[in-house]
């Protein structure tokens, strides 16, 4: 009997030091859940009136919609064209490729605007940036993008030539009635033209109409002019009024150096020593050895010159 009686107190002890263990736990436990759930108000607070501004400004908002006021209103869009670099030029293809960084997409309108002398068939910007709101109702969106537009090659003067390159921005389905293109650093003069097609269009010119502060430089090109023109364009047969469209003329320039030393120089060192063959004696030896030498030396070149 006593050592069942002890056995039982045993048991109780152990039963109740568990009891305050597990007590203890859970008291632990509760404190770390009260101290996390005292951050998560902070964090909804300070959101809330970004929250609230977006939930009014999205609420009747259509993405689709032209947010003009009334149906025959223009919207004018400021567009700036910022080059950051030169990727390539091909001369085969005639086809140049820059990086740029550009205008805005996702859950607000966007204008239709594209390169209209796309070499590679997407007209679409890939990478999509977040626009920017302001008060003032300006909404500024700046995606980078990289852009291959058709370039007419003239290399008659090579390696010392220059080239002039255009990329041709212009909305795809608004007229200037609906959607006024308006460069960013525009002046107010205004130039008469005659068009394509015989008809009179109307030229703004800016000369420094691209933005280098961000640009790279390239190793094998000179940027020479950036000069801009905003033209209105009037088609043959159009009955949806005139389009606005805006030409970046990009005036590059071949820096000769790499191709001077490894292609002038050679051609006129073989050119020297082809001409020295004729001064030699028929009957020297070492006419022939030098004939061998020179077609070594050219086939060698042509090799260098093909990679």
């Amino acid at each position: 009997m006593l050592i069942i009686s002890k056995t039982r107190t045993s048991l109780f002890l152990f039963i109740q030091n568990n009891i305050l263990i597990n007590l203890f736990n859970l008291f632990i436990l509760l404190i770390f859940i009260c101290y996390a759930n005292t951050n998560i108000p902070q964090t909804v607070l300070a959101n809330e009136n970004a929250k609230r501004l977006f939930d009014d400004l999205m609420m009747s908002y259509n993405r689709h919609r032209r947010p003009a006021i009334y149906p025959n209103e223009a919207i004018n869009v400021y567009l700036r064209l910022r080059l950051s670099q030169i990727i390539d030029v091909h001369e085969l293809d005639q086809i140049m490729t820059i990086s740029v960084l550009y205008v805005p997409y996702e859950m607000i309108w966007v204008p239709d605007i594209v390169l209209i002398n796309n070499a590679e068939g997407f007209y679409n910007i890939t990478i999509n940036t977040k626009a920017t709101l302001h008060s003032d109702g300006r909404v500024v969106w700046e995606p980078p993008a990289i852009f291959k537009s058709l370039c007419q090659i003239d290399i008659q003067w090579f390696p010392f030539d220059e080239q002039n390159c255009h990329l041709k921005f212009a909305s795809w389905s608004f007229p200037t009635n609906l959607l006024h293109l308006t460069l960013v650093n525009e002046s107010s003069t205004d130039v008469k033209v005659i068009g394509n097609y015989g008809q009179e269009e109307v030229e703004t010119i800016v000369e420094d109409g691209i933005d280098l502060s961000d640009y790279y430089p390239s190793v094998e090109w000179d940027i020479m002019g950036t000069q801009a023109k905003r033209r209105l364009k009037r088609f043959m047969g159009s009955k949806n009024g005139d389009y606005e469209e805006i030409d970046f003329n990009l005036a590059l320039r071949r820096k000769p150096l790499f191709y001077t030393v490894n292609l002038v120089f050679p051609c006129v060192g073989i050119s020297f020593l082809t001409a020295l063959v004729f001064y030699l004696p028929s009957e020297s030896g070492e006419k022939i050895s030098l004939s061998i030498n020179i077609l070594v030396a050219l086939t060698m070149f042509f090799l260098l010159l093909v990679n």
